[in-house]
């Protein structure tokens, strides 16, 4: 195992209850050939953090004689552990493999993990090998510390998480942009309610001017609100909107027509109320 100075995951036996939302965590020691009683399993923090609530559970070759064994007692016994989590353990002295050549059972130590936790492996191999070595040196202080990093996603991975990504931020962004054209429903129904518009169309402007005017100024207050959406982009890199000027212009116009398309038919719903606040709602 080799210590890096900038790991992304540091992992030692001490983190595995912070792994798993700081709840009682158990492992299960299997000792099939009774060589490793003297074995130091302490799991001492000294990271100024709240003692680790860390329970071993022992077994012996009463209880299973091989790592298959110990699999099936764990599965059946799993309801007995539901208060902490038990995701694997450690078979000391397992029989279960067979040299071709001799035709020899081969001993071997080994680890049972949780493939759906994916800090159980390292830490319950870190956890093999900082007793292993103390047993060897006879100094309990030792510790071996391991880390782990994900493999890099390749380019149809990256892609596809792109997308996901960029429909949810698209989700999200359209939710706001619901309530701007409320506001402008409102100042046309108030207009009509407070006879304003009346005033003016009986003063002598033409009902095509009054929309064409109020589609304007509308349409003007939400571009305002586009460019400081589109800046918020370009702040945060978001590349699937604003990465190339293809993308920038396409989301430009996406945001124009949609604004469009609302105000219209916003204006043909205010028809339906009498109040600005209902029509605001």
């Amino acid at each position: 195992l080799i210590p890096i100075t900038s790991p992304s995951l540091l992992l030692v036996p001490e983190t595995m209850v912070w792994a798993y939302n700081n709840r009682e965590t158990t492992i299960v020691i299997a000792d099939l050939d009774g060589k490793h009683k003297d074995w130091n399993w302490e799991l001492k923090n000294q990271y100024g953090r709240p003692e680790p609530k860390v329970q071993l559970q022992r077994i012996t070759n009463e209880t299973a004689n091989t790592s298959v064994a110990v699999t099936n007692w764990m599965l059946s016994t799993y309801d007995a552990h539901l208060h902490s989590s038990r995701f694997g353990g450690i078979v000391l002295g397992d029989k279960l493999a067979v040299d071709n050549s001799t035709n020899k059972t081969i001993t071997m130590n080994t680890v049972l993990h949780n493939t759906t936790s994916a800090h159980t492996l390292p830490i319950f191999n870190s956890l093999l090998h900082t007793a292993h070595i103390r047993n060897q040196t006879g100094n309990n202080k030792v510790r071996i510390r391991s880390s782990t990093h994900p493999l890099p996603m390749s380019p149809y991975q990256k892609k596809q998480t792109d997308a996901i990504k960029m429909v949810f931020a698209s989700i999200l962004v359209l939710v706001p942009f619901t309530f701007i054209p409320a506001n402008f429903a409102a100042f046309i129904v108030r207009e009509r309610s407070c006879k304003a518009k009346h005033l003016q169309v009986v003063s002598g402007v033409r009902v095509t001017m009054y929309w064409a005017s109020a589609l304007l100024w509308d349409m003007l207050v939400y571009t305002v609100s586009v460019i400081l959406t589109l800046l918020v982009f370009v702040a945060f890199q978001k590349k699937m909107f604003i990465g190339t000027f293809s993308a920038f212009m396409g989301t430009f116009v996406l945001f124009e027509m949609y604004g469009l398309a609302i105000i219209c038919c916003l204006y043909c719903a205010s028809f339906m109320f009498s109040s600005p606040s209902t029509a605001q709602i």
